[in-house]
């Protein structure tokens, strides 16, 4: 066998055990040189897992990927493919040996009576070729007709002889032959119909669909003029080329060349087939050390078509949701080859390529946004590391100063995601606590300044505060403390509200779902800050202006309101009833409110039975302390408290010593009251003494 054909000859091989069981022999490469046919190692190409020379042995087929047969020592052995494409030359190479008609190989689930047998294609023959296919109740049986026969090469050649000819009439036919085909949902038929050599011819008799006349439709101009395939990282593996052709003329196929005419099971089939298709790409890349060296080496290079590659690689990657270990496997080698470093670094040295630069900030935007839902540590622990806190945390700065400074809505949103997926709260509490650190002592500060940009009249940075209102908004839903206190000491709620005077749908829809999250929180903190500032003043101002029209706006209100219902905070309730209530007295809008003062009303019942329940209380209280202490005091008996002689004699004696301590402090204060008493006399003399001579100094 060539190399060409080596994707068809990867098989497990299995030999029947006593008990009756298929025991596991090992995966390889089948190789038929002449009569002998062995399989070797795929880990080791010198070890042979088995080797024998081709004789008569029977052998059949189970599904259309096992080929089964015993040899002369009645020893069963099994070869499971990974492709049934590959069971099928196999067979058709010992048949060949054999001088046998592949045809004549059976399923073993087969009888006789189910065998479908179909015509060879014809020109007069097409319309019942399209009646047996469109009609067949057993999809698999016909399948099976068309792979182990030559209907498909008769078909091309008729297609073919018919091209030539130009007749329409008979091409229309080949259409909807071809149609049938894709509809029997067989993966095979689909893998021949896009192989090199058939791939045009197919596409060829697609165009010709009756349902567009007039309409040009050229699949094959679009294939071999319009798309062209580079190279860029000069793959050499032809097995991985050959899946990359595969996987894109089937994308082709799905979106394009019969997009408008698929039956849902079709679709669902190919869409499938794409997905598996898409896989074996990645595991493609993932597996070849080769093309993951050139691809960083042409990125370093700063190669805008490895770049691209890399875009879509990294999108086929985030389709993988049924292989999570492969998922996690490719974004797990992405950061060990450093591949984000060298896109981050790319960034920066695409100084005069302004359409360079932001498609590499949005892929490294979509990329750890797809890596926080499948490795979320390793982005967290890298972004934080060390090392970037060395360079003062240098990567997250530059991608959210780009996504800032963008003019494309796409990398905003994607860089958007990313912030919202790393402010994600955590099991890694230290990881976490660390980000927001980061974020709120400075990214966010820049994200506010943004809010009052004087440039509004720009779309891209319209869209831009509404991705930052998306993040605040989420910060008010999953933090705590830190955004509570980062709300009222930088008056974002106010930055946020001054907005709505724009009266611009986009940012009013996110002002106003900021503000219902805030609200929603139903936080006695922010409560009484929102009240205290009037921030509902805005909300009803903007209620007025957008009026009773049942729009976006309109319902983003309501759903404030009913938040405000839900949560029935007394304190916001009431503010709206004295305040706002009477503003929309006389207008279509009160009937909205009407629920909120029914509740306030309630409240107010309740508060006023409560306070009467009180008050009686009160006053049972008070009567029944009079009636206690009125009563007898005969009718309370104190025991005495039983002492022993020692404790009767130590207070006797401490009695004592209290009482020689109160007779000397007297005797002391007599002292002091006699000094004290003399000395006032002696100055009244004195002070007499002075008055007499001042008297008779007056008099002279």
């Amino acid at each position: 066998m060539t190399s060409d054909n080596d994707k068809f000859w990867r098989v497990k091989l299995y030999t029947l055990g006593g008990n009756g069981e298929w025991n596991d022999s090992g995966t390889g490469r089948i190789n038929i040189l002449g009569r002998l046919l062995s399989v070797e190692s795929e880990g080791d190409p010198d070890i042979n897992l088995m080797s024998f020379e081709i004789g008569d042995e029977v052998y059949k087929r189970q599904g259309n990927t096992i080929i089964t047969w015993m040899d002369n020592e009645n020893h069963n052995f099994a070869l499971s493919f990974q492709d049934p494409a590959g069971a099928q030359k196999v067979i058709e190479a010992i048949c060949k040996i054999q001088s046998r008609d592949p045809k004549d190989i059976k399923f073993e689930d087969d009888n006789d009576e189910d065998i479908v047998t179909l015509p060879v294609p014809k020109i007069d023959n097409l319309d019942s070729i399209r009646e047996i296919l469109e009609n067949s109740v057993n999809k698999d049986k016909i399948s099976k007709a068309v792979l182990f026969s030559d209907f498909l090469e008769k078909l091309q050649k008729v297609y073919k002889f018919l091209e030539e000819e130009n007749n329409e009439e008979k091409l229309y036919e080949i259409f909807f032959c071809y149609k049938a085909l894709v509809q029997l949902n067989s993966r095979e038929i689909l893998d021949i119909m896009l192989s090199d050599e058939y791939y045009l011819d197919f596409f060829g008799a697609l165009e010709h669909d009756p349902s567009i006349l007039g309409k040009s439709f050229k699949l094959r101009e679009i294939l071999e003029n319009q798309v062209k395939y580079q190279n860029v990282l000069e793959i050499e593996d032809k097995e991985f080329l050959a899946k990359i052709h595969h996987a894109y003329r089937l994308q082709f196929l799905k979106d394009t060349a019969l997009s408008r005419c698929l039956d849902e099971s079709s679709f669902q089939s190919l869409l499938c087939y794409q997905l598996y298709s898409w896989r074996e790409l990645v595991a493609g890349y993932l597996e070849s050390q080769d093309i993951r060296k050139s691809l960083f080496d042409k990125i370093q290079a700063l190669n805008e078509g490895a770049i691209n590659f890399f875009c879509e690689l990294s999108s086929i990657a985030k389709t993988c949701t049924q292989q999570m270990k492969m998922k996690i496997d490719f974004y797990e080698e992405i950061h060990k080859d450093g591949i984000m470093l060298l896109l981050y670094n790319a960034q920066k040295e695409a100084k005069n390529n302004d359409e360079l630069k932001e498609k590499i900030l949005e892929l490294i935007g979509e990329m750890y946004t797809n890596m926080l839902e499948v490795a979320p540590n390793i982005v967290k622990s890298y972004l934080i590391s060390g090392e970037q806190k060395e360079r003062e945390f240098e990567i997250l700065k530059a991608i959210c100063s780009g996504f800032l400074n963008s003019k494309n809505i796409g990398v905003q949103q994607e860089v958007s995601k990313f912030i919202k997926a790393l402010l994600e709260p955590t099991i890694e509490d230290k990881i976490f606590l660390d980000i927001c650190e980061i974020f709120y002592n400075e990214l966010l500060n820049r994200f506010a300044g943004k809010m009052c940009s004087p440039n509004l009249d720009r779309e891209e940075i319209r869209m831009c505060i509404c991705e930052i209102l998306g993040i605040f908004t989420h910060c008010v839903e999953k933090h705590q403390e830190r955004i509570r206190t980062y709300l009222t000491m930088n008056e974002i709620l106010q930055k946020a509200l001054d907005l709505l005077q724009l009266h611009d749908k986009p940012i009013s829809l996110a002002v106003l779902k900021l503000f219902r999250e805030v609200i929603k929180r139903n936080d006695p903190y922010l409560t009484r800050y929102v009240v205290s500032h009037s921030y509902f003043q805005l909300i009803f101002e903007e209620f007025i202006h957008n009026g009773p029209k049942e729009n976006m706006i309109f319902s983003s209100i309501l759903a404030i309101f009913e938040e405000i219902k839900a949560a029935k905070n007394k304190v916001i309730i009431e503010h709206i009833v004295q305040r706002y209530v009477p503003l929309l007295k006389d207008t279509d809008l009160s009937r909205y409110l009407e629920q909120i003062v029914n509740i306030h009303a309630q409240q107010k019942e309740a508060e006023t039975e409560y306070s009467y329940k009180n008050w009686n209380s009160r006053e049972v209280s008070a009567k029944e302390d009079e009636e206690y202490f009125d009563k007898s005091s005969d009718e309370d008996v104190i025991t005495p408290i039983k002492r022993s002689p020692e404790i009767l004699e130590l207070k006797q004696m401490n009695k004592l010593k209290m009482e020689c301590g109160e007779i000397e402090t007297c005797i002391r204060g007599e002292m002091e009251n006699n000094e004290n008493g003399t000395a006032e006399t002696n100055g009244c003399k004195k002070q007499e003494k002075n008055g007499a001579e001042g008297s008779h100094a007056h008099l002279e």
